[in-house]
This record gives C-alpha cells, sequence and structure tokens, in this order.
C-alpha cells in the first residue's frame, strides 16, 4: 500500500523532472537563437548608423560648400552692382 503510493509518487515526480528538463532545454535553445537574432540586429543597427552618420556628413559639406558659393555670388552679384552704378 504505501510503498505502492511511495512509487507513484516517485513516479510521477521522476516524470515532471523530465518534461520540465525538456522543456528547460527547449528554452535555452529559444533564448540561444534569440541572443543570436538581437547580435545581428544590433549589428545591422550599428552598421545602418554609420552609413547615417556617413550621409549627414556628406550632405553637410555639401551644404557649406554651397553656402559658401552662395556667398561668393552674392559678393561677386553687388561687386558687379556697385561696378554697374559707377
Amino acid at each position: 500500500g504505501e510503498a505502492g503510493e511511495l512509487r507513484a509518487e516517485l513516479d510521477a515526480a521522476l516524470s515532471r523532472v523530465d518534461k520540465l528538463t525538456i522543456e528547460m532545454e527547449r528554452l535555452r535553445g529559444e533564448l540561444s537563437e534569440a541572443w543570436v537574432q538581437a547580435r545581428v540586429a544590433g549589428e545591422q543597427r550599428d552598421t545602418e548608423y554609420q552609413q547615417l552618420r556617413r550621409r549627414v556628413s556628406e550632405q553637410g559639406a555639401r551644404l557649406r560648400a554651397a553656402t559658401d558659393a552662395q556667398a561668393a555670388a552674392e559678393r561677386t552679384a553687388d561687386e558687379l552692382r556697385v561696378a554697374a552704378e559707377r
């Protein structure tokens, strides 16, 4: 009687341990996969960030060049206007 009940409880506990062990291994696999995906996403983010930084830098240089060209053109126009008035 009692030994049979204890054996049944032991078998049930061992069965739960087996199921939980399998579940734990599955979750470890999912966690490992999630870490890989997070690392890849981080690398992609870093690559995109560097590309955007480069583009912003290039556009800033173009803007400065255009602003300088505009200022030079305005000076030339002012000089021509003064010369034409004389």
